[in-house]
């Protein structure tokens, strides 16, 4: 059976002591001495075993010398001598002087003097000896546990360094996907990939952007906020927002008190989008809401910077739009450019009109693009580029037609509507047989409309194709 466990405060009463010496000792020394007196009333003749060679006495004497050291062992002695002599000292003989009688009588307790001191002292070396490794052994552990909380604050340094450096390159990463996605050719696209790059480096939780446009700031992009927040729609030239940042081209942050007048609430930074190589202002990019912690100069200086960055992809991108308006083939698609349509279509209708030929013009629209991966739809203006070349004649003319990539123009000189449908079959099963393998899943429908027409009946239309939704005759207007 379990023996249960002595409670705190008996235990702290065992390992009590008084004067150096412990109470258990006390109670050790007084019950071995206790049983043996009694041993002796009971069972012997009472003189406490004075006439044996070895006395019981030894018995407690050497016990608590080894047990507790030489002052436990001295008290021992004390005691038991006291037991062995209080009113029980031997009858002196007739032939024994007093010396002899003396030393026959403390020759014992002497002995247990010795002994107590011998093997006490013996026991108190090995007593130390074990309460310097004790301490030795508590110094140890206490290093262990230093060197241990050491290891772990290392550890969680370690770790929080790891995350950090983590979180910076997922950042950096972030940001390098962000900045490609401004870096488009097409201006719609330039803003829808203003979110993601402002969010990447400022991390806002409500901004929005303006674009100058008739002479005002414009909102063309919001992002963050509750619907009950209304954003300003325009700013004109007699704000003080517009004069500020469009007309001192100043960057605004309410960390500074005149700027903090100037946005009177409607936002914490605000800075014109400038591109950097023509100098031209082309908007506004203003934060409503940001984080306490990351209103600070740094930001604010990264802030100017997304600003020309974003300020010179849009202006790159208008650029680009404006000189493809204007060029004659597109150099992506391989075919007319959608600018040059309108002016091709004039000169042929009015030499139409001047010589008297038919002039038709099919509208090809691929209808599934969101079927197709990027590189799906980079083939499908190449691969109609090779099928024109097979299929029409070198008179035929093939443009792009508003949405690039997605709807084409072949204009016909000197072919009628009801011949459109001849070339049409021909485009489909030509086309067809080159996205056989690059873009299988394409489709497309088929529009046409005579631009000139002998018959004095222009406006007839055709129109074929396999999508459900054909386009419609009124889409396609006389030049």
């Amino acid at each position: 059976m379990n023996t249960p466990e002595p409670k705190p405060a008996s235990r702290s009463l065992l390992r009590g002591s008084i004067f150096g010496l412990r109470y258990t000792a006390l109670f050790e020394i007084g019950l071995l001495l206790g049983l043996t007196l009694a041993v002796d009333r009971l069972f012997f003749d009472g003189t406490r075993f004075r006439s044996l060679a070895l006395h019981p006495f030894w018995i407690p004497v050497l016990l608590l010398s080894a047990q507790y050291g030489t002052n436990t062992g001295l008290l021992a002695a004390i005691a038991s001598t006291i037991a062995l002599l209080a009113g029980n000292l031997p009858p002196q003989g007739l032939l024994e002087d007093r010396f002899t009688w003396l030393f026959e009588t403390t020759r014992v307790p002497m002995l247990w003097f010795l002994a107590s001191v011998v093997l006490g002292e013996l026991r108190t070396r090995q007593l130390r000896e074990a309460d310097k490794i004790r301490g030795d052994l508590g110094e140890a552990c206490r290093r262990e546990n230093v060197l241990v909380d050491a290891y772990k604050r290392l550890e969680t340094a370690k770790e929080a360094l790891e995350t950090r450096v983590a979180g910076q390159l997922r950042t950096a990463l972030a940001l390098y996907e962000a900045a490609r996605g401004i870096e488009k050719l097409e201006p719609s696209e330039v803003l829808l990939g203003v979110s993601t790059l402002v969010r990447s480096v400022m991390n806002p939780e409500r901004f929005s952007l303006y674009l100058l446009q008739n002479g005002a700031l414009e909102l063309v992009l919001a992002e963050g906020g509750t619907p009950e927040d209304v954003l300003p729609r325009f700013y004109y030239p007699e704000t003080r927002l517009f004069q500020e940042t469009i007309g001192r081209q100043r960057i605004l942050s309410v960390a500074n008190p005149e700027d903090e007048d100037v946005l009177a609430g409607v936002g914490m930074i605000a800075a014109p989008l400038v591109a950097t190589a023509s100098g031209r202002i082309v908007g506004m990019l203003k934060i409503e809401k940001l984080g306490f912690l990351d209103l600070n100069f740094s930001n604010v200086q990264t802030f100017q910077v997304l600003c020309r960055w974003i300020g010179a992809a849009y202006e790159n991108a208008l650029r680009y739009q404006a000189a493809r308006a204007d060029a004659v083939v597109n150099s992506e698609t391989e075919l007319f450019a959608y600018g040059f349509l309108a002016r091709q279509l004039a000169m042929l209708e009015l030499l139409a009109r001047r010589i008297g030929f038919d002039v038709t013009m099919i509208v090809m629209r691929l209808e599934n693009p969101e079927d197709l991966t990027a590189e799906q739809q980079a083939r499908v203006p190449v691969a109609l580029s090779r099928t024109v070349k097979i299929v029409l004649r070198r008179s035929d003319l093939a443009f792009d037609y508003r949405r690039t990539g997605q709807e084409f123009a072949l204009v016909l000189p000197a072919t009628r509507v009801e011949g459109a449908r001849i070339v049409i079959g021909k485009l489909e099963e030509a086309l067809g047989e080159e996205l056989k393998t690059e873009a299988p899943q394409a489709r497309f429908s088929f529009g046409a409309q005579a631009i000139h027409d002998t018959r004095d009946n222009s406006g007839e239309a055709l129109e074929s194709g396999p999508s459900a939704q054909e386009l419609p005759s009124g889409e396609l207007q006389h030049v």
